[in-house]
């Protein structure tokens, strides 16, 4: 996918982690592309034929992301999963996503409302009672380590329990991890106090100052 999306650039990612958590050789041996393993583990869970899933997403999708889903389609295919494609208006999209009344919905993220770069905000989707823990996920050992996160003030104590976090999802398989779009930003030398954040669709303005 990267080398067909972003000609080679960018890279893979544990689910709900930032960037520059894991290192590639730890996202690579967590989550080994294996084609022939998966259809084996897909016709041993009973479906010889392949397991047939609907990836629901929004009709008025770019393009670019509709090719998205079509490269993931065809590569889930190899390993014995045949994804059909359903677009839907928003409305009927967020309703369902709401509900659960879907089999798959892989989606580009974006910005949850926060400028701030903090880990809990990607975490906090498998945090029980959260309003986007769609799928009532409620994982006592994933609960005590996104809140012992959230309480950790050193920054390196912290780090390894986000770390953890990311493992727990991973190896569960609550969400696939596919991989961090690149992404590119430019600014004067004088702009100082500058902290980008992917997540979120402007710069922290109220952070910034000019060394002029």
């Amino acid at each position: 996918m990267l080398r067909a999306l972003q000609d080679g650039r960018g890279g893979w990612e544990i689910p709900v982690v930032f960037a520059g958590y894991f290192t590639q050789e730890e996202i690579r041996q967590s989550q080994p592309f294996d084609p022939a393993e998966a259809r084996r583990l897909v016709t041993e869970a009973g479906y010889p034929n392949g397991a047939d899933l609907e990836q629901v997403y929004d009709q008025d999708a770019t393009n670019e992301f509709v090719s998205f889903l079509q490269l993931i389609q065809a590569q889930l295919k190899r390993g014995g999963i045949n994804v059909t494609l359903q677009p839907q208006d928003l409305a009927s999209l967020s309703a369902n996503v709401k509900k659960g009344n879907y089999t798959i919905r892989i989606n580009e993220g974006g910005s949850t409302g926060s400028y701030r770069y903090d880990p809990d905000i990607r975490l906090q989707t498998f945090y029980p009672g959260s309003p986007t823990n769609y799928w009532g996920i409620d994982d006592p050992r994933l609960t005590s380590v996104i809140e012992g996160q959230r309480r950790e003030v050193d920054p390196a104590k912290r780090r390894e329990l986000v770390r953890q976090a990311g493992r727990i999802v991973a190896e569960n398989y609550y969400m696939p991890g596919l991989f961090t779009a690149l992404e590119y930003s430019f600014w004067q030398p004088h702009v100082r106090n500058v902290n980008r954040n992917g997540n979120a669709p402007r710069l922290p303005f109220a952070d910034l100052w000019l060394d002029k």
